[in-house]
């Protein structure tokens, strides 16, 4: 008889109720309706070694067109497509103790903006520089320089500094006097004037915890200082217009629905979404500026009724995926997946999934997300760090899936490798010269970036373990004895010099509680251009309630169709 294999990882409450576990396979429907299987289990993407970087943590990626940069440890480096890399700076602050320690990374066409160790910098061309606020003033100008009248008086080290002086751009030449500045030669004479505005980024540092970039602003929410005066947790910051060396401290907006801090930010789909750490998310959008009285509005308002009773169970939860926002949302203290189409959130998470997450010890604060599309699938990502686990959300499916590393000497799952990722559309897997896009992935513990694809099936030469947990098999409690059990998988795929897949069958007589660890029977299979071989197992005893576990070690294609089960029924 046909029995149910391909599911999705759902181990419940009480696993006498559920036990199914799906590890490194990706449930995948057929979508034409007369095939016997409706739903298959393919292996998750292989990795192969692409370039290792200087420094061993790895805490963000960005990737335009035909370029990708990396921050890992303090260096802010660009990476090529050959997989050499240059530093071009190590400014990038860590946070001592922290890990992953992400950071954020966007661009607005010529300026990259890198948010990381609560601080802002920007990338001009040669190098990320931490961004300052702006300090301004008032003078009076003349073909002899600018002569202070009110703000923060003049200091040598702004010498060579640009500056803005009634609206035009300067480059500050000598500074003679507190009072007294001059411009260089080549940035002309100054005009005869009274009374206009100075500026110069030559305040503090700029802070930050994560940002964006929307309609020709960097945003960033601000570092909460709780217990002092004006403390800015609940405050986003806007860069000047397509400047992100600009920043007035006055450009700011703050999340007013609800108490809570601003977790994160994140702009998506012409929406920026400002995630509370406990009560709610709000989401604004620009509607423009105006110049009322000679001063210019802010130009960002939150969408009337766009707001969410759901605060964000962690910073680097939210993620634009697909065509949606997806986020491990808290709500009453209890942490669910939610997927945002337009403003509404759904709950993508199931029991099984939250009994995870919400089990005391559990550390849900340090998950970092990424989305990212390939095979036909828009998948959804969530490394937990302190755990050592990682859940996949398969938006096209609506179907969860668990992915870890395989430690083939000590025989058991490790760190999934991949925690952040990019996509470079113009780059040339293996440098064919076509450019169909390359998948980046970096893991954070080794400084390593691999390529990622569907069509590689290890993990840079390390055999991967593919591993499923049956639904429960029961004829109303009766007795069952079991004769043969026949996996129904692709075969005949192994290359001339690949190692045969080891493929092995357990199982659980006593309701899921227990499994043999490691699998327990075991076959070499898979002889090259050999597609009807069949793998069976035989004798398998008797039970009233069992779940079959086959486990799957290849550096081969794998696809698992269908299982069958030859059993008579006994008796009570």
């Amino acid at each position: 008889m046909r029995i149910s294999l391909a599911g999705p990882f759902y181990t419940s409450r009480s696993v006498v109720a559920a036990a199914q576990q799906t590890m490194n396979l990706i449930p995948e429907a057929v979508e034409a309706g007369n095939e016997v299987a409706r739903l298959v289990l393919y292996g998750r993407p292989g990795l192969k070694q692409f370039s290792q970087l200087p420094s061993a943590k790895i805490r963000g990626m960005w990737a335009g067109p035909d370029r990708l940069f990396v921050v890992a440890g303090t260096d802010w480096i660009e990476v090529n497509p050959d997989g050499t890399y240059t530093v071009r700076s190590g400014a990038i602050q860590e946070m001592p103790g922290a890990d992953p320690d992400p950071v954020s990374i966007s661009s607005n066409g010529t300026q990259l903006m890198i948010v990381g160790g609560q601080n802002v910098y920007i990338d001009n061309g040669t190098g990320a520089v931490g961004a300052q606020w702006a300090v301004t003033g008032n003078g009076d100008t003349s073909a002899s320089g600018l002569v202070w009248t009110s703000g923060p008086q003049f200091q040598t080290s702004w010498t060579n500094m640009p500056i803005i002086i009634d609206g035009a751009d300067y480059v500050v030449g000598l500074v003679n006097s507190p009072t007294h500045l001059q411009v260089s030669s080549t940035s002309g004479t100054l005009p005869t004037a009274s009374d206009v505005v100075w500026e110069i980024a030559a305040g503090g540092q700029v802070d930050g915890v994560t940002g964006g970039y929307l309609d020709g602003y960097f945003i960033v929410n601000r570092v909460p200082t709780p217990g002092a005066a004006n403390d800015p947790g609940k405050q986003f910051n806007i860069s000047a217009l397509y400047d992100g060396t600009r920043w007035n401290p006055l450009d700011f907006g703050v999340k007013e629905g609800a108490p809570d801090y601003i977790n994160s930010i994140l702009c998506d789909h012409e929406e920026l979404w400002l995630f509370g750490d406990d009560y709610a998310t709000e989401v604004w959008t620009n509607v423009g500026s105006q110049v009322v009285n000679g001063v210019a509005t802010f130009p960002f308002q939150r969408i009337p009724g766009a707001f969410i009773q759901i605060g964000s169970a962690a910073t680097w939860s939210p993620c634009s995926a697909g065509q949606t926002v997806c986020f491990l949302g808290l709500d009453r203290g209890q942490t669910i997946a939610y997927q945002a189409t337009g403003l509404q959130p759904q709950r993508i998470s199931t029991h099984a999934i939250e009994q995870n997450w919400n089990q005391p010890g559990y550390r849900v604060n340090d998950v970092v997300t990424y989305s990212y599309s390939e095979d036909g699938h828009v998948h959804w990502v969530l490394n937990f760090w302190q755990q050592g686990e990682t859940w996949v959300y398969d938006l096209t499916e609506g179907l969860w899936h668990s992915r870890a590393s395989w430690d083939a000497t000590a025989k058991h799952f490790t760190r999934y490798l991949p925690w952040f990722h990019a996509f470079i559309p113009l780059w040339s897997p293996g440098n064919t010269g076509v450019p169909t896009g390359q998948h980046i992935v970096g893991d954070p513990s080794t400084g390593i970036l691999y390529t990622q694809n569907i069509n590689y099936f290890d993990d840079n030469g390390l055999a991967v373990q593919y591993q499923r947990a049956f639904p429960h098999l029961i004829n109303e409690n009766q007795y069952g004895y079991h004769h043969r059990f026949e996996l129904y998988m692709e075969m005949g795929a192994l290359g001339p010099s690949d190692p045969s897949p080891i493929v092995g069958l357990d199982w659980s007589d006593d309701r899921g509680h227990t499994f043999n660890d490691p699998i327990a029977r075991t076959t070499a299979s898979d002889i090259p251009g050999d597609y009807t071989q069949r793998i069976a197992f035989r004798r398998l005893g008797k039970a009233r309630d069992r779940i079959y576990r086959v486990g799957v070690t290849a550096h081969t294609k794998i696809a698992l169709i269908d299982a069958y089960l030859e059993a008579t029924p006994g008796f009570a």
